[in-house]
C-alpha cells in the first residue's frame, strides 16, 4: 500500500464512508398485515389466512416460528425509470416475494430486495414475506462456564421486534461509483509500497476526493459522482502481463442440512438462497453458480416448486452447473463402505433423473476427514474428481497438509485428482484474491491455478450484488490474480493439462475435530443399526422371486434415502443443536424398527419357514458360523450356521464337551476366568491384570506387572474452541485421578459361560458392567450400561499391553487402515484421536490383541496401548448431550498368530451382526458363500434393473487374494462399474474362481438356478444384457 499520509488516507476513508450514505433516497414507508403461521404455509395459502396490522415496534417470535407479513406498495412519480428496493424491518430472516414470485432475501448479507429495475408511475406490487424468528442463542464455542450459569437459555420472550420498513429508490451512479472506490482501495492493501502500479492508485483515490462533491445540490452531486467515476477508469483499465495466476471463479452456498439449525428451517434457507441468486442471474449472465447436494435440491423442489423450476431453467441455460456426486455431504469416517457407496449412486442417479445431467465430481467441502476407500468408490462410480476446502482449514498447530493439486491415491491404489482449496464461503476483493494467492496457499510449486468459489453460506443467502459487481471490476486488473469463470469439471480438466505432480497415498486425515467420533453417541449407534438392518434388508430380499422383489424396491429405496440423509457430516459426527439430533435419533430408529419388522416377515418368505415348534437360525453373514446364539427366551445354545442360510435349532447345536467348558473362580489375587484357549484374571475394581492365550507352543500373556486392560478413566474435557467437535491434544493430562469407583464379583459360573459383574460410579454417573467369557470363544466381552450424567467430562476405558507397536491397524471402510500409535514427529502427533469402525489392533509379527466394538468409533493409541472413547459431555451446541442412558458392547480378543490369520474383520462383523433365531421349521438351506480368508461379503442385494442378484465382496486384508464363489449359477458377470451397468459374463456353474488385488471391491452380477429352475425342460431365453 502506497502511504500518501494521514491528512490524505483520512480524507480517502471519510469520503467513501460518505458516498455510502448517497446509495439510495427513501421515497416512503411500508406498513404490513402479519398472521403466525402454524404450520408451513405457500404463499398462497399465507394469503387466505387472518391478518392482522403489524406496527413499527411490535414484538413477535416465539422459538421455532414463522410469521408472515403482507403489504400492497404502488410506485409514484419519483420512481420512474429506477430501481426501486425495499428495505423490509419486519424482523427475522426473510424470504420475500413479490406479485406472487420468491424475489430473494433479506438476511446479514441482503439488506433489500428489487422490487424493479425500471419502475412505471402507478406500478403496483404485492409484497408478502415469510420470516423466521429463531429458536435463541446458537453456540459454537464456550471455554470455562460455571455450572450455575445457563449455557443455552430457554426462548421466554419474543426474538423479533417490527422495525420500519422502507421503500427507496436505488442512486446507481453512486453506487457505481463505491465499488469502484472499494476495489481500488482493497487493490491498495494487496500492492507493495514502493510500485508504481500502487502510486497511481493512491493518486486515483486522491483526485476522488477532490471530484466527488457531496455538498452539490442534488443534481450537480450526482453529475460529481458521474466525474470521478471517469476519473478513476482508466487506472481500473490496468490489465496483468502474462505471467499473472489465475483464479477460476464460481459462485456456490453451502447450507448444513442440520447443525445450528433443524432440518424444516433448512427448507426455507434453501428457498431463500435460491430465489437470491437466479435474481441475480438475471441481471448479471455471466454468473456461474454450483448446484451442489441432491438431498438439498430436493427439499427445495418440494418446498417451491415454482423456484425450483426456474433453477432448472437455468441450468439449461448453463447458469447453473450441477456437480458434487453424493446425495449429502456425507461424513466420510463414520458410515458404512456400503453407505458410501450408495451416497454416491444416489446421488448421481437424483442429478441424472431430476436435472438429466451426469456428474464427475465429488464435492465434499465441509467434511471432516476423508476414507482412504473414497478414491476406489469414486472411480468406480465413474467420478474423476474430488474437492475439499477442510484440510487447508485444519488445525493451525498442526502438520499443514502441503499440496492443492493432487493425486490422490486410496488405499486400493486407485487414484482421483483432487483439490484441497481455501475457504468455499468468501467474498470477492483484490485484497483477497492477492491473499488467496501470497499467503494462503499451501503449495509453493507446480500450481498457477486455483478454484476461488464465493458466496455467503449456511443460511446467508449466496452471492449478493455487491460481489459480482467487484468480480466484473478485478477480471483482469493489474497487480492481483486474473479470475474467469468456470465450472468445476472445467477448471479440473485445466489443471490436468497442466499435469499435476503431487500425490498422496491413504486417507486425507483432517487434524482437526476429532471429537465427532465420539459425540452424540446413541445416534451414531442408532445409524449402525439401521446399517445393519437395511443390509440384511436386502440379501432377504434378494432370496425372493424376482416377482416378490418388485412391491419392495420403493419401501428400500426410501429406507436409503433416510439413512443417507442423517450421514450428512453434521449429523453423523454429532454438532448440531438438540434438536438436529433428537429428530435425526428418532428417524433412524423408526427405521431400523420397521426394517427389522419387514425382515421378520422375510425371512418367513425367504427360507420358507413353516409354522411348528422349535426355532430356526438365520446367518445373515456369508461365511459358515460357528458361535453362541441367544434364543427368545433368553437362553443361549452353540450352533453352526451355514453362510447366508438356515437351519434348524436342534440340527444346528452343537453340545459342549466337558474339557472345553468354563471355569471360574475368586482367588486373592482376582477372579479368574478360564476355557481351552484363554485364561483372564480380573481384579476386585474389573480390569483385566493377567490375559493368556495357550496354544500349541504354549502360553503367551499379554500383560507385564503393573499393566492392566479394561481400566475406565474419567477426564476433564474443557474446549475453548468448538466445544463439540475438538479433542484437545493434552486431554491426557486431563485426568481426574481416582474419580472412577468400581467393584466387581463373580456372578455366574456354568460350563458355558463365566460373567463378571462390575457396578461402577464415577462423578455423577453410574455403570453396569457384565464381562463375559464363553466356551469356544477367544474373547473377552463387556456388555455394558452407562447412565451418563456428566457435564464436560470424557470417559475412556484403557487396555495396556506388553506389545511393542510402531502402528495400530484400524478397520475402516473395506479394509484397514494403520496409524503411528507413537508421537515421535508431527504426523504421528496429531494422530492422537482417530476413528475406526468394527476393530482396532496392536500387532507384533505373530500375536497381539483387537478391540471389537458395537458403534464405539472414536479411539486412541500408544505404544502397545489402546483406549475406546466411551462417552463425552460437551455443552455446545447442545448443553444436554449424550445425558441418559447407554448401552454398547465391546470385546477383548488376543491372538497368537499373524494379523491377516486372526480374522478380526469377521469376528467384527459376527458382534455386530448376530444369527436370528425365528419361530418355526425349515430345509437346511444355504446361501452365497466365497471360500477365502481375506475376501468378505459386504453386500447382497436385488439388482436395480431386475436382473439377478448383485454381491459387493471385498478384499480385506491389504493382500492379493483368491477364492472360490460357491453357489450354482446361471451366469456370473463382473460388473465395471458400482451402478451395475457395462457388466462382462465371466462362467456359469456351482463354483467360480475370484482373484482380487489388495483391498479391491468387485462388484459381481449373479443369476442363481432356483430349484423350480433346474429340470425345465426346453432351451432357456438368453438374457439380453449378457455380453457374448
Amino acid at each position: 500500500m502506497y502511504d500518501l499520509g494521514r491528512q490524505v488516507n483520512q480524507r480517502i476513508r471519510k469520503w467513501k464512508e460518505e458516498l455510502k450514505n448517497h446509495l439510495y433516497t427513501p421515497v416512503g414507508t411500508v406498513s404490513f398485515e402479519y398472521c403466525i403461521a402454524e404450520k408451513a404455509l405457500t404463499a398462497a395459502e399465507a394469503e387466505e389466512q387472518p391478518r392482522l396490522p403489524a406496527p413499527v415496534g411490535m414484538p413477535w417470535g416465539k422459538k421455532w416460528e414463522y410469521a408472515w407479513f403482507t403489504a400492497d406498495v404502488t410506485l409514484d412519480e419519483a420512481a420512474a425509470g429506477r430501481r426501486v428496493v425495499l428495505f423490509s424491518g419486519t424482523g427475522g430472516e426473510q424470504l420475500v416475494y413479490v406479485n406472487g414470485r420468491a424475489a430473494g432475501s433479506i438476511d446479514r448479507q441482503h439488506a433489500y430486495v428489487t422490487l424493479t429495475r425500471n419502475a412505471v408511475p402507478g406500478e403496483r406490487f404485492h409484497v408478502q414475506i415469510e420470516s423466521y424468528a429463531g429458536h435463541g442463542l446458537r453456540l459454537e464455542e464456550l471455554g470455562p462456564w460455571p455450572e450455575e450459569r445457563p449455557v443455552l437459555p430457554e426462548v421466554t420472550e419474543p426474538q423479533c421486534v417490527v422495525g420500519e420498513s422502507v421503500l427507496a429508490v436505488w442512486n446507481e451512479d453512486a453506487y457505481q461509483l463505491w465499488l469502484d472506490v472499494e476495489t481500488l482501495d482493497s487493490l491498495q492493501q494487496a500492492l507493495g509500497d514502493n510500485s508504481l502500479r500502487a502510486l497511481r492508485t493512491a493518486e486515483a483515490l486522491k483526485a476522488f476526493t477532490h471530484i466527488a462533491d457531496f455538498e452539490l445540490p442534488e443534481g450537480e452531486r450526482e453529475e460529481s459522482f458521474r466525474a470521478a467515476r471517469e476519473a478513476l477508469k482508466p487506472v481500473l483499465a490496468c490489465v496483468n502481463g502474462t505471467t499473472a495466476p489465475v483464479m477460476w471463479l464460481l459462485g456456490q452456498s453451502h447450507i448444513d442440512l442440520g447443525w445450528l439449525w433443524p432440518l424444516e428451517e433448512t427448507r426455507h434457507k434453501s428457498v431463500r438462497t435460491y430465489a437470491n441468486q437466479l435474481a441475480l442471474m438475471e441481471e448479471y449472465p455471466e454468473y456461474r453458480f454450483l448446484l451442489c447436494e441432491p438431498a438439498l435440491l430436493d427439499l427445495l423442489r418440494k418446498q417451491d416448486p415454482e423456484v425450483w423450476d426456474r433453477v432448472r431453467q437455468a441450468v439449461r441455460e448453463g447458469k447453473m452447473t450441477p456437480e458434487g456426486a453424493f446425495y449429502v455431504e456425507c461424513d466420510t469416517n463414520i458410515p458404512s463402505g456400503e453407505s458410501l457407496i450408495r451416497q454416491v449412486l444416489t446421488g448421481k442417479a437424483w442429478f441424472r433423473e431430476q436435472l438429466g445431467v451426469k456428474t464427475t465430481v465429488a464435492w465434499q467441502p465441509d467434511t471432516f476427514g476423508f476414507s482412504a476407500a473414497l478414491p476406489q468408490i469414486l472411480k468406480q462410480a465413474g467420478i474423476r474428481y474430488f474437492a475439499t476446502e477442510k484440510l487447508l482449514r485444519a488445525d493451525p498447530e498442526t502438520e499443514r497438509f502441503p499440496y492443492q493439486n493432487f493425486i490422490w491415491e486410496g488405499m486400493d491404489g486407485s487414484t482421483v485428482e483432487a483439490l484441497s482449496f481455501f475457504k468455499a464461503n468468501a467474498p470477492v476483493s483484490p485484497a483477497l484474491l492477492q491473499k488467496r494467492w501470497d499467503t494462503e496457499r499451501s503449495q509453493r510449486e507446480n500450481i498457477d491455478t486455483q478454484l476461488y468459489t464465493f458466496g455467503y453460506g449456511d443460511g446467508g443467502g449466496g452471492a449478493n450484488r455487491d460481489t459480482l459487481e467487484m468480480i466484473r471490476r478485478v477480471g483482469d486488473l493489474e497487480g492481483v490474480p486474473r479470475t474467469r469463470w468456470g465450472t468445476l469439471p472445467e477448471f479440473f480438466e485445466e489443471t490436468s493439462r497442466q499435469a499435476v505432480r503431487n500425490r498422496w497415498t491413504g486417507e486425507l486425515y483432517l487434524a482437526w475435530h476429532r471429537g465427532t467420533y465420539s459425540v452424540q453417541r446413541r445416534q451414531k449407534a442408532a445409524m449402525r443399526r439401521a446399517e445393519e438392518a437395511l443390509r440384511e434388508t436386502e440379501a432377504l430380499t434378494a432370496r425372493l422371486s424376482p416377482k416378490d422383489r418388485v412391491p419392495l424396491r420403493h419401501p428400500i429405496r426410501e429406507a436409503w434415502r433416510t439413512l443417507l440423509l442423517n450421514q450428512f457430516h453434521d449429523i453423523a459426527g454429532g454438532v448440531g443443536i438438540a434438536r438436529v439430533h433428537q429428530e435425526a435419533t428418532e428417524a433412524l430408529v423408526r427405521l431400523t424398527e420397521s426394517l427389522e419388522t419387514l425382515n421378520g416377515r422375510l425371512r418367513q418368505m425367504a427360507y420358507r419357514i413353516q409354522p411348528g415348534p422349535g426355532l430356526v437360525l438365520v446367518n445373515p453373514l456369508n461365511w459358515d458360523r460357528s458361535g453362541w446364539v441367544e434364543l427368545p427366551d433368553g437362553r443361549e445354545i452353540y450352533a453352526e450356521v451355514p453362510a447366508g442360510g438356515a437351519v434348524n435349532a436342534e440340527q444346528a447345536e452343537r453340545p459342549l464337551s466337558p474339557e472345553e467348558g468354563v471355569t471360574a473362580s475368586e482367588e486373592e489375587d482376582g477372579i479368574h476366568l478360564k476355557n481351552d484357549r484363554l485364561e483372564a484374571v480380573a481384579d476386585r475394581q474389573g480390569r483385566i491384570v493377567s490375559l493368556r492365550l495357550r496354544g500349541a507352543d504354549g502360553t503367551e500373556e499379554f500383560l507385564c506387572p503393573g499393566q492392566v486392560m479394561n481400566d475406565w478413566r474419567l477426564y476433564r474435557n474443557i474446549q475453548t474452541v468448538y466445544d463439540a467437535w475438538e479433542l484437545d491434544r493434552d486431554w491426557p493430562e486431563e485426568r481426574l485421578e481416582g474419580a472412577v469407583q468400581a467393584e466387581a464379583r463373580l456372578t455366574l459360573n456354568t460350563p458355558a459361560c463365566a460373567e463378571i459383574t462390575v457396578a461402577l460410579r464415577f462423578g455423577r454417573s453410574t455403570a453396569r458392567q457384565r464381562i463375559r467369557l464363553r466356551a469356544r470363544e477367544e474373547q473377552l466381552t463387556f456388555e455394558t450400561e452407562v447412565n451418563w450424567q456428566e457435564r464436560r467430562k470424557m470417559l475412556k476405558v484403557h487396555f495396556e499391553s506388553n506389545l511393542i507397536c510402531e502402528d495400530a491397524v484400524h478397520e475402516i471402510q473395506f479394509g484397514f487402515v494403520r496409524r503411528p500409535c507413537h508421537r515421535s514427529h508431527p504426523f504421528a502427533r496429531d494422530r492422537y484421536e482417530v476413528s475406526n469402525h468394527r476393530y482396532s489392533a496392536l500387532c507384533e509379527t505373530g500375536r497381539g490383541f483387537a478391540l471389537l466394538n458395537d458403534g464405539l468409533y472414536g479411539l486412541s493409541t500408544g505404544r502397545g496401548e489402546m483406549a475406546l472413547t466411551l462417552l463425552r459431555a460437551p455443552l455446545v451446541p447442545d448443553d444436554g448431550c449424550d445425558r441418559g442412558e447407554h448401552r454398547f458392547t465391546y470385546a477383548l480378543r488376543p491372538f497368537d498368530v499373524p494379523f491377516c490369520e486372526a480374522e478380526l474383520a469377521r469376528a467384527g462383523y459376527e458382534l455386530n451382526q448376530p444369527v436370528r433365531a425365528t419361530e418355526g421349521q425349515c430345509v437346511r438351506q444355504e446361501g452365497f458363500t466365497c471360500e477365502s480368508r481375506g475376501i468378505l461379503t459386504e453386500t447382497v442385494k436385488p439388482a436395480e434393473n431386475g436382473e439377478g442378484t448383485i454381491l459387493r465382496l471385498y478384499e480385506s486384508l491389504g493382500t492379493a487374494e483368491r477364492g472360490v464363489l460357491k453357489l450354482p449359477f446361471e451366469a456370473v458377470v463382473r460388473m465395471a462399474s458400482l451402478d451395475e451397468k457395462d457388466g462382462e459374463t465371466m462362467g456359469t456353474g456351482r463354483e467360480f474362481p475370484v482373484s482380487f488385488r489388495p483391498f479391491e471391491i468387485q462388484t459381481l452380477r449373479v443369476i442363481p438356478v432356483r430349484p423350480e429352475r433346474k429340470n425345465r425342460p426346453g432351451k432357456r431365453k438368453r438374457r439380453k444384457w449378457l455380453k457374448r
